[in-house]
């Protein structure tokens, strides 16, 4: 697929800077296959190795002058989520640290209007509505998903500011433990 795709695209892999990963938070499965997937082409290609948090990539879809909360379905009825805010170059910087908080918990941490996107909104949008009323504006659905041209275009602005990971430590993001973890730990 990676060499159809350079085809289309009519691009080689000389002509190509760096390899572009989203750390997390997401699925832990999906996240580790991406990550050793995208360090694999990195080490063979002899390529720089850039890590976009998907909560970034989300809010970099974003246009708008409020502060954006860019959120993930978490599961158990949790959900992962950041706070981000554009600068005055209007350039995304986050403003939080990515969490995993319950519903509830996230709506009491919003205290000034705040757009709000990622596919935890298909599920608690309308809760979340109901209890920040007219504080909260919801991205339009075409937002809710990572796209793979928000995080290029983030990474290639790491790639100048030589922000890299190094392929040999690199690792996901996860936020929280595993249910094997968990398991693992309940066992000892």
């Amino acid at each position: 697929m990676v060499d159809w795709l350079l085809t289309e695209a009519a691009v080689s892999w000389p002509a190509i800077d760096g390899i572009a990963v989203s750390v997390g938070p997401g699925s832990f499965t999906g996240l580790r296959i991406g990550m050793a997937t995208a360090k694999g082409f990195a080490c063979a290609a002899e390529k720089p190795l850039l890590g976009i948090s998907t909560l970034e990539a989300l809010a970099a879809n974003c246009s708008t002058s409020k502060m954006i909360c860019a959120t993930l379905d978490a599961r158990k009825k949790e959900v992962y989520a950041a706070f981000f805010r554009r600068d005055e170059q209007g350039e995304i910087c986050q403003i939080s640290k990515i969490s995993v908080v319950s519903p509830e918990q996230l709506a009491e941490h919003i205290l000034e209007p705040v757009y709000m996107v990622g596919d935890a909104v298909v599920t608690y949008g309308g809760f979340w509505r109901e209890i920040l009323g007219e504080k909260l504006e919801i991205a339009p659905a075409q937002l809710h998903v990572p796209m793979a041209a928000s995080l290029g275009l983030l990474a290639g602005e790491k790639l100048v500011a030589g922000e890299v990971l190094d392929t040999g430590s690199a690792s996901p993001l996860y936020v929280r433990a595993s249910d094997a973890e968990l398991s693992l730990i309940k066992k000892t």
